[in-house]
């Protein structure tokens, strides 16, 4: 499985995109926007990295047939779905570390923006968005395939990052609610719904014929 992750990043590292992500990083980080939270960044734009980066590795599949490719080599289909979903955790863990460390910076060095390094309420709907996201998202995708799932996609994309910023929001003017707590709660949800996203998506793939 290592193999297959390496090669989704190699992927990001030659179309250059990660460059693109170093700059949506910096961009976010100096963002002024009041989304009601200490990070006073949307939580739209959280979720949206995620999904540049994921719906290019899924779109390269199958403009390239590299689905096909990949179930050439002696790789089990289990071992193709389960590196799929480590590379979305590793994306968005790195993210959320570049994202959060810089700011930290910012914060240290009296940026008059930065109220706080990091905001547990919407860290928290940001984890939980992306876990739901991905735990439906994928077993669908690779049970029929990127081409036929482009607008559901999006679309569903859409629908879950402001559902995400509604929530940050009201969240964040409940003064009851714990943060730490919150962040826990959202991690033990997200990890629940991904593993039983990766037992439904390796089933359909197992049975997909190509």
């Amino acid at each position: 499985m290592r193999s297959l992750v390496l090669k989704d990043f190699n992927l990001l590292q030659n179309s250059r995109l990660y460059l693109m992500g170093l700059l949506y990083t910096f961009f976010i980080v100096f963002d002024r926007g009041n989304a009601n939270s200490l990070f006073e960044t949307s939580t739209f734009f959280l979720v949206f990295i995620t999904y540049i980066f994921v719906n290019y590795l899924n779109s390269y599949d199958y403009t390239y047939k590299g689905d096909r490719f990949v179930n050439a080599l002696p790789v089990s289909r289990k071992e193709v779905v389960e590196s799929r979903y480590m590379s979305v955790i590793i994306l968005v863990g790195g993210f959320f570390c570049l994202a959060y460390g810089l700011r930290s910076l910012l914060y240290l060095f009296g940026y008059p923006y930065a109220n706080g390094i990091v905001d547990l309420i919407q860290l928290s709907v940001v984890i939980l968005a992306v876990g739901f996201y991905y735990g439906i998202m994928l077993p669908l995708y690779f049970k029929f395939g990127f081409e036929r799932l482009r607008w559901i996609n999006f679309l569903s994309f859409v629908v879950v990052s402001v559902l995400a910023s509604v929530l940050s929001v009201v969240l964040g003017e409940l003064p009851t609610v714990s943060g730490i707590w919150t962040l826990l709660l959202s991690l033990g949800g997200a990890a629940s719904v991904l593993a039983l996203s990766v037992t439904l998506a390796v089933k359909v793939y197992e049975g997909r014929d190509f």
